[in-house]
């Protein structure tokens, strides 16, 4: 098994499974968050989402506050994953930091990564089903 959005290979097929299929949900409900970042481009006092992994905020590469209690929740869901309200980066005049130019981007990376890890999986069921088969 090949090494996947740090993903070991040394991991059993179990986890490897499980990994793959967190990574699908992270990955769409990314694409929900990014389409709501989208759809509130014009609404005055936004504050764009992101879906974080648990992995990198162990690693510390998200600087992100969660600064409303009622709405954000401070733990990761069982997927390894959570939304997260981004306070940072520029704010236009009407306090709105949402950029179309880089939720297109990240819509467009999104989406490449979530049909590398469908195909992935894809390709795991298919080798599993030819040896079950015996190859034929």
């Amino acid at each position: 098994m090949s090494t996947l959005i740090g993903f070991s290979n040394n991991s059993s097929s179990g986890d490897v499974y499980k990994n793959l299929k967190n990574g699908i949900s992270a990955s769409y409900e990314r694409s929900k968050v990014i389409s709501n970042n989208v759809s509130n481009i014009n609404t005055k006092g936004y504050k764009r989402f992101d879906v974080v992994l648990e992995e990198k905020l162990s690693k510390g590469k998200v600087d992100m506050k969660n600064t409303d209690k009622k709405h954000i929740n401070d733990n990761f869901n069982s997927k390894g994953y959570k939304v997260i309200r981004d306070e940072n980066g520029a704010m236009r005049n009407d306090g709105n930091n949402v950029d179309v130019d880089i939720e297109m981007t990240n819509l467009a990376s999104n989406s490449i990564l979530y049909n590398a890890l469908v195909t992935h999986i894809n390709n795991d069921f298919s080798m599993k089903t030819n040896v079950i088969k015996g190859g034929r």
